[in-house]
């Protein structure tokens, strides 16, 4: 065996086993939506203790268990809390029902308080949807928006991927 024979071999064996890594490992490939929004997506933990707010406590609990049909007609009552009203949105969503989700995330983003995490949800419930065009315009948005927030850097990571 000469010494290119010798160089060759390896090195066309690495070639062939790259390839088959890339193939193996999806290289190159884009995920669909409803992998982008399963890996992005995670349902919040229910933090508010507004005061004042009947059955808070059974609210909070059946939230908790995962009882989003519950948690959404207990939610339906509070129409002037938007913390809260995130909640709703987010039942929406457990529940597959995107566009009632959609439509209480966009009613939530002139709200100083929610609009960051109305965004972000907004955003994923487009993704949901496969309208991959207004997830991207959500995730700008969100981006640009003044401050800091905690879903700035998952938004900046979602939107190289949509």
């Amino acid at each position: 065996m000469t010494k290119i024979t010798s160089f060759v071999i390896p090195s066309q064996l690495f070639l062939l086993l790259g390839a088959l890594l890339c193939i193996f490992t999806s290289c190159g490939s884009t995920s669909t939506p409803q992998e982008l929004y399963a890996q992005y997506y995670e349902t919040p933990k229910f933090t508010e203790t507004t005061k004042g707010i009947r059955h808070m406590e059974a609210l909070k609990s059946v939230y908790d268990d995962s009882d989003f049909e519950t948690a959404a007609r207990l939610l339906e009552k509070v129409k002037i809390n938007p913390p809260l009203r995130v909640y709703l949105g987010i039942c929406h969503l457990e529940l597959e029902q995107t566009n009632s989700a959609i439509s209480i995330f966009n009613s939530l983003l002139t709200d100083p308080n929610t609009k960051h995490k109305a965004t972000w949800y907004l955003a994923l419930s487009h993704l949901q949807n496969s309208d991959n065009a207004n997830c991207k315009t959500e995730l700008s948005k969100l981006i640009a928006y003044a401050g800091d927030s905690p879903f700035k850097q998952k938004a900046k990571e979602l939107l190289e991927k949509v």
